[in-house]
């Protein structure tokens, strides 16, 4: 997961052209992406949690996703004139920033770093079809498992802790990115806990049950039932 980071912070070998990629703190709340903007840089997260929204029709802010270390902010620019997503700092982060005029010769200078983003790129595509299977499910609580787990799954990679999970985004922005009611993400919350498959003290989450919380995320077609305990 970290292998693009990796590249990004180390010293070229010895004979390789010098490669200057310069890192960026985000503050908290401070928009990096602007959607309808016109793209000029890719931005590897190299600290922190960022999560990315487009604003509908109706003015309704639907949050798409939670990119953080290792991903990449700003692929969406690539396809066009305009960024369609924004991308917003949930906390204090740092991010590399990629010059699109000069990507195309850093990645023939240096090709370490076009070997990892084509990895990077590829998992993100990955985790984007995710979010299909998330949204499958018909039960809240079934949603809300699955994203859990795939929080763990993604911390695991990162070398992290995969059943001690902090969510650096509000319960509302869970809700948007869930397709449910704000009140819906709390409600699940408190299911699950009393299930017995976590423990919530506010954006902290400790998964006691993996087995348990892997067998309600399978569910599908209907709402869940409490499990047997």
């Amino acid at each position: 997961m970290g292998d693009l980071l990796q590249v990004l912070g180390q010293t070229p070998p010895h004979g390789a052209d010098n490669v200057l990629v310069p890192l960026r703190s985000v503050r908290a709340g401070v928009t990096l992406i602007h959607a309808g903007l016109s793209p000029s840089s890719l931005h590897v997260v190299r600290l922190g949690a960022f999560k990315t929204q487009v604003v509908c029709d109706d003015g309704y802010e639907q949050v798409t996703g939670f990119p953080g270390p290792s991903e990449i902010l700003g692929l969406d620019g690539l396809q066009g004139e305009r960024h369609t997503f924004s991308a917003i700092a949930l906390e204090d982060s740092a991010v590399y920033s990629l010059s699109l005029r000069e990507l195309d010769d850093l990645r023939q200078r240096f090709p370490p770093l076009d070997h990892a983003m084509q990895r990077a790129v590829s998992r993100q595509l990955a985790e984007a079809a995710q979010l299909a299977q998330v949204m499958s499910a018909v039960s809240s609580e079934a949603r809300l498992a699955r994203f859990l787990l795939q929080r763990s799954r993604r911390m695991a990679l990162l070398g992290q802790s995969s059943t001690r999970l902090r969510l650096p985004m509000s319960r509302r922005d869970i809700a948007s990115h869930l397709g449910v009611a704000h009140e819906t993400v709390s409600r699940s919350l408190g299911e699950l806990s009393q299930w017995g498959c976590l423990r919530v003290q506010q954006r902290e989450i400790e998964l006691m049950d993996l087995d348990r919380l892997q067998s309600l995320a399978r569910n599908t077609r209907g709402p869940l039932a409490s499990p047997a305990l």
